[in-house]
């Protein structure tokens, strides 16, 4: 039998609800002139009192009696007439199973592990951001802790990251509470992004009142559990005094150009519908919403979703595998076309060495990777020979195991140009312990080996927030990392350069590049499975060993075919190209003179470590050099129908 809301509007502004059943009614005002709304989905479970006083937080499954999915494709619906429902888009996310999320309860339980002492101060800080509402329902009814055996039997805890979880946060203090410190509003109400909410639904079927402020579209909403800041412990478990910034996605966007041009975290995670949206189903007269922000809130995790998917049971999730296979999508289509810009050139010969260079973009708003510390991206770089198919170089291999066959045993360094295919470009931060030792184990992070994650546009080292956010190791001394072709900073890029010895090959060759990211590498899972007799990592295990975590491939690029067919002259090609440099040596001022009849393609100066030397000026007779470039140097030419030669100089 079909159900029927009445709905009486009041001429003191409240309203009242019955339920009238007919077969063959139509949706029509009824005798006494209130507004029948046709309602096939709905039952009498609809009818349910206030979320009990006594809870600080409403469930989920309070919100989604309005904000789930309309059969009747009134609300909740785009343009197209697709679902977009808060609650559809929302329960197979990360944020939806973060308090479910078996690698996050693998790396809680070794760490309580190794440092009994303090596992209550570690669960009560990992729960903070992981279960908030279980959370903050303890510690606002004066518990001093809140840890994993209380998740477990809290079911407003297992909910995770739930509407009351950021739509409860207040305005007071937002940004300047860091580490999953959360200020509650605990006056029952709720804040949204949209001016005069229809408030009387939601105050009488789930007692608590929608209330309009601008600070839930401000990135300052995320900050708290964004930016991740610890008190390192030593390997006996003694506090260090020393604090360590383990995750800073937060201040990693207050440094860049998206933060100056007002574009937040919610821009791209919550991603904003052009058309309105009716946002809440059940009553027909509601207007529809300019501005209706997408609950998605999809990252880079690609592998953890689909583990979660393959043992939902297992892990107590409710998400249909519809709605996980949308997030993947979505997931996949934010790290392929909105996280990277990548292109590969070819820029001429040098004796026996072909030269390419990668040029990486930043597209995201923070660093990348970002937030959690095991995640990372790595380049892999092959030149093959088209007319045989063999392999001539391959940089950027990995094995069955998903680990790079060529990375450092310590850690690789960044690189400005890569020579040897022992080498490899991994952009990702390598924590250490007080000792300089590479750790996993975040307690212990102490100091950082190396920073090299792509920064994001406009990110600079003289920002307010930097000394959280800074780059570490060789990536300091690239002048090509984070700067463009004018050396100036801020670029959000990288342009890594691979200088390939082919002796005296002749043929045609093509080099392709691709970027590759990973959520988890082994480098991180191998460490935290020595101690697989917890049950927490043995449960993780399981689920990590049967899943494929082939690196995900985030964007790709090859070249056109080039022939080689002068290499092998190369060497005494000085001779039938009659170029003169003077002075040499070069002098202070830097520049240098080209005498010559050929016409010149490009002009290229390095040093003997193979770094190119920025060109600051460049005409048909000289070019200048900036002051820093002392020392031998080579100058190398290509002439337009492609003869190469290089000469020695002094400056």
């Amino acid at each position: 039998m079909l159900k029927y809301i009445v709905l009486s509007i009041l001429l003191i502004g409240g309203f009242s609800l019955s339920f009238i059943s007919d077969e063959d009614a139509l949706l029509s005002p009824d005798a006494s002139g209130a507004l029948c709304i046709r309602l096939e989905h709905m039952d009498e479970s609809f009818i349910m009192p206030p979320v009990d006083s006594n809870l600080i937080f409403p469930p989920s499954s309070a919100c989604f009696g309005c904000h789930s999915f309309d059969p009747n494709g009134l609300a909740m619906v785009n343009a197209n007439g697709e679902d977009v429902s808060f609650q559809t888009d929302w329960e197979a996310t990360m944020m939806a199973n973060s308090a479910k999320d078996p690698y996050w309860k693998a790396k809680v339980a070794h760490e309580t592990y190794l440092h009994p002492e303090h596992k209550d101060n570690i669960e009560t800080t990992c729960t903070s951001c992981h279960a908030p509402m279980g959370h903050y329902t303890a510690i606002l009814r004066g518990a001093t802790h809140y840890g994993m055996e209380d998740l477990m039997q809290d079911t407003i805890g297992q909910m995770g990251v739930s509407c009351g979880a950021c739509h409860m946060i207040a305005e007071e203090g937002l940004a300047s509470l860091l580490g999953g410190q959360l200020n509650i509003d605990t006056n029952r109400v709720v804040y949204g992004p949209f001016e005069m909410p229809f408030a009387a639904p939601m105050q009488s079927f789930v007692g608590f009142e929608p209330l309009y402020s601008e600070h839930v579209s401000n990135s300052a909403l995320c900050a708290s559990c964004h930016t991740l800041i610890i008190e390192s412990l030593d390997a006996e478990g003694e506090l260090t005094g020393h604090y360590y910034f383990e995750q800073t996605t937060y201040h990693e966007w207050l440094n860049s150009s998206y933060n100056l041009s007002g574009q937040s975290c919610q821009s791209c995670h919550l991603p904003e519908l052009e058309e309105p949206v009716v946002v809440s189903a059940n009553y027909i007269f509601l207007d529809p919403r300019a501005g209706y922000s997408q609950h998605t809130l999809v990252g880079g995790n690609v592998h953890m979703l689909e583990m979660m998917k393959a043992y939902k049971d297992t892990l107590g999730i409710t998400a249909s595998d519809e709605n996980y296979d949308k997030t993947i999508s979505s997931t996949l289509e934010l790290l392929q076309q909105k996280s990277v810009d990548l292109a590969v050139e070819y820029t001429g010969n040098a004796e026996d060495t072909l030269e390419f260079e990668v040029i990486i973009e930043n597209k995201a708003g923070h660093k990348f990777p970002s937030g959690f510390p095991s995640r990372r991206a790595f380049v892999e770089f092959v030149l093959t020979d088209t007319q045989t198919g063999d392999t001539l170089f391959h940089s950027g291999t990995f094995n069955e195991e998903y680990e790079l066959t060529q990375y450092d045993p310590s850690f690789e360094p960044h690189h400005h140009a890569i020579t040897t295919e022992e080498q490899v470009q991994v952009y990702e931060v390598v924590p250490a312990d007080i000792n300089g030792v590479f750790t996993t184990i975040l307690e212990r992070g102490y100091q950082t080996l190396k920073d090299n994650r792509l920064p994001p546009l406009g990110f600079q080292v003289q920002h307010n927030v930097y000394d959280t956010v800074a780059i570490f190791g060789m990536a300091n001394l690239d002048t090509d990392f984070n700067f463009d072709e004018n050396g100036v900073e801020g670029s959000g890029s990288d342009v890594v350069k691979y200088r390939i010895k082919v002796g005296t090959y002749l043929g045609n060759v093509q080099a392709s590049a691709k970027m590759h990211y990973q959520s988890v590498s082994p480098r991180w899972v191998n460490p935290l499975f020595e101690d697989d007799e917890i049950p927490a990592i043995q449960h993780f295990k399981s689920m990590y060993d049967a899943s494929d975590l082939t690196p995900i491939l985030v964007a790709s690029m090859e070249t056109d075919t080039l022939s080689i067919d002068v290499i092998n002259r190369v060497k005494n090609v000085s001779k039938s190209i009659e170029i003169v440099v003077y002075p040499n040596p070069v002098g202070a001022d830097g520049r240098i003179y080209i005498s010559t009849e050929e016409k010149l393609k490009h002009i290229w100066v390095y040093n003997p470590l193979g770094q190119m030397i920025p060109i600051l000026n460049q005409t048909d007779s000289y070019i200048d050099l900036p002051t820093f470039a002392d020392g031998l140097l080579f100058i190398g030419f290509e002439t337009e129908d492609g003869r190469t030669g290089t000469q020695k100089i002094f400056k």
